[in-house]
């Protein structure tokens, strides 16, 4: 064994340049795969990281829908059954319309607690209070009807 040991160091030593190149490529095999395993680790954090943050993934919005026996509506025995399986931030009622002068536009009838739940800020003006029928225009609607 000893004499195998000693011939592998002298075969090295005269052939450095060969050395050279494998003890190179040997560096950078492991330096690449290491940089591959961090970058990989990285994203896969970050990934954990925007997952609450995105409100796809937390949000769930129930509609009223059509059966063979007509329009099922959300009322509040259904708001409870929806309560069963987790919390329900804010109910909320959403209608289309079209001015005369052909301007297309959404409303949400909206509780107070809207705001939180859906992360909005106002651009100016204030919140509306939940005792009094008040709206809040959305940046797109303020641009139209301007």
């Amino acid at each position: 064994m000893i004499e195998e040991f000693a011939m592998a160091i002298r075969q090295l030593s005269l052939k450095k340049l060969r050395t050279l190149f494998i003890l190179l490529g040997i560096a950078i095999g492991v330096v690449t795969v290491v940089a591959v395993v961090s970058f990989g680790e990285n994203l896969r954090i970050n990934a954990i990281e925007e997952i609450p943050k995105s409100r796809d993934l937390t949000l769930i919005e129930a509609s009223p829908g059509l059966r063979e026996d007509g329009l099922v509506l959300i009322s509040d025995s259904k708001v409870e059954e929806i309560q069963e399986y987790g919390k329900v931030a804010c109910p909320y009622v959403k209608d289309a319309y079209v001015s005369p002068s052909g301007t297309y536009f959404e409303l949400f009838g909206v509780q107070d607690d809207y705001r939180t739940a859906n992360e909005l800020e106002l651009a100016e003006g204030s919140w509306f209070d939940s005792d009094q029928n008040q709206i809040v225009l959305g940046s797109d609607l303020r641009e139209k009807l301007e």
